[in-house]
């Protein structure tokens, strides 16, 4: 089940509160996707520990330049220009690397908690 932890996770704690995922805004005394579960259940715990914004960044950076590269290599081709422009390519680069720091910063890392 996946859900935010509402309450501390101690090695005396008996039961846990988790608000369940995904789901509505919970408080930890009462919420509709609250949900109260024995510590012993508990086989897995994950943490969040940032985000992919970098990855993001680089990946998008670099299929935009590849594509800025492709369009200018096209448009000369056709001759509607008489060779590669670089503005279009760090444009679109710079467009790539924008979106790609957008959707990185949805994805989030976890990890095992220790």
């Amino acid at each position: 089940m996946l859900g935010r932890l509402l309450t501390r996770l101690e090695p005396a704690s008996t039961e846990i509160a988790i608000c369940r995922y995904p789901g509505g805004v919970c408080t930890a005394t009462w919420a509709p996707g609250r949900t109260i579960l024995p510590a012993v259940s508990i086989a897995r715990l994950d943490v969040a520990s940032g985000t992919r914004v970098g990855r993001g960044i680089a990946l998008g950076g670099l299929l935009g330049g590849a594509t800025g590269l492709l369009a200018g290599y096209f448009a000369a081709y056709m001759g509607a220009q008489e060779s590669v422009d670089l503005r279009a390519i760090i444009g679109f680069a710079a467009l790539g690397a924008l979106l790609g720091g957008g959707f990185g910063s949805a994805d989030v890392e976890w990890q095992r908690a220790r």
